[in-house]
């Protein structure tokens, strides 16, 4: 087999050249895509934050020198999550503290409830024995027509 010429070896270096810019060309466009896909990523999480940014008012868009920007400070919002989830937090604690009086209150006026219902039946039950051996009971009656009247106010006012 003759030397190869100048010629054929430079016919073979384009060849080689020309399959290495093929392969750099695919780099290149696989590089492209990266940067356009986390393009598109940045721009949908920036969205995100500034959207959670404006419930915040103009405390997201305030810097720490004290000068409010036109566009919220995207660093600042993990923050102010963080201290919104604080106040409810502290803000359930409250209520659930406020709820409990308020079940311990229910429980009280219940039991008063009942212990008023008992005395109706009491009073019922003694008057015409009070009666029966000529005891005055007009106070007696009267309470019975308080004790009544107490409960009847209370059925109102559950609904029943």
């Amino acid at each position: 087999m003759p030397p190869d010429t100048d010629w054929e070896r430079m016919v073979r270096g384009l060849g080689a050249l020309r399959l290495e810019l093929e392969r750099m060309r695919g780099e290149r466009d696989a590089w492209q895509e990266t940067a356009a896909h986390n393009l598109r990523d940045t721009d949908y999480y920036r969205t995100l934050l500034d959207r959670m940014a404006r419930h915040f008012g103009t405390e997201a868009y305030r810097s720490e020198d004290g000068v409010v920007h036109d566009s919220p400070l995207r660093g600042k919002v993990p923050d102010l999550v963080d201290r919104l989830k604080m106040e409810r937090d502290d803000a359930v604690a409250a209520l659930a503290g406020k709820l409990a009086f308020h079940a311990d209150q229910l429980r009280i006026i219940v039991g008063l409830r009942d212990r008023l219902e008992n005395m109706e039946t009491l009073l019922c039950a003694a008057a015409p024995l009070a009666w029966a051996h000529g005891v005055d009971v007009d106070g007696a009656h009267q309470w019975e027509k308080q004790v009544k009247a107490l409960i009847e106010a209370e059925a109102k006012a559950d609904g029943r």
